[in-house]
């Protein structure tokens, strides 16, 4: 079977977009998704959007996302932001004024001016101070770690072994919150920059990503809430 794709990029995040709005491809996206995100000569993407509707005359545009391992059902925030940006290019919809429903969930956004895609999201669907840490829910769920915790400089932050953390704890972390798809964030917060570092270790990819927009939203509501602004 061949397969048109396209390769898109996110704020650092990759992905495969898939136009199947003439359902060519029904139901076997589970099996195809190791063989699309794995690429040969680029690093492996890190989701996959398919595109199943677009509706011109209502600026209205119908995708799914997948994570590499076949999870469904999550916001991506930088794919969500490539989607609308696709759909844009795709049919020549309105920029003021685009609903993208990403799976089975509706957004609002639109077009600006340098190209850039805005996205409204929700300021919270859950938060919860426990211990050290803070459950953010904007649509995906995520556990934020106040590096200061666990490094003392910001050179520390960048050679804290994320992925051996995860590894080791995140388990505890869905056990505590009752979640088992949850993304793990590590903030670094420096005070007299007003500036938070964030690195990100994402379920369905499990493995750290070069960005995560809903994790950084995410950070921010944490801080905000616990008055480092």
């Amino acid at each position: 079977m061949l397969i048109e794709v396209e390769h898109w990029s996110g704020d650092g995040n990759r992905f495969i977009i898939v136009d199947n709005r003439k359902n060519e491809i029904n139901n076997q996206w589970n099996m195809l998704l190791n063989k699309l995100c794995r690429r040969n000569n680029l690093s492996d993407a890190e989701g996959l959007l398919v595109l199943l509707e677009i509706n011109k005359k209502n600026s209205i545009c119908i995708y799914d996302f997948y994570n590499p391992d076949g999870s469904i059902g999550v916001m991506c925030g930088n794919g969500a932001k490539c989607a609308v940006r696709h759909a844009v290019l795709t049919e020549n919809l309105s920029y003021n004024k685009i609903e993208l429903i990403l799976n089975d969930c509706s957004y609002k956004s639109k077009l600006l001016d340098n190209n850039r895609v805005a996205l409204e999201f929700p300021l919270y669907k859950e938060l919860r101070f426990i211990d050290d840490w803070t459950y953010v829910y904007v649509g995906s769920h995520h556990v934020i770690i106040d590096a200061c915790y666990l490094v003392k400089s910001i050179d520390d932050f960048y050679q804290f072994d994320l992925i051996k953390f995860a590894n080791e704890y995140l388990n505890l972390y869905r056990n505590k919150i009752g979640i088992n798809n949850i993304n793990l964030s590590l903030a670094y917060f420096i005070n007299d920059q007003s500036n938070i570092y964030l690195r990100t270790y994402e379920n369905g990819v499990f493995h750290e990503t070069q960005a995560c927009a809903t994790g950084a939203i995410s950070t921010a509501i944490a801080f905000w809430k616990k008055k480092y602004y």
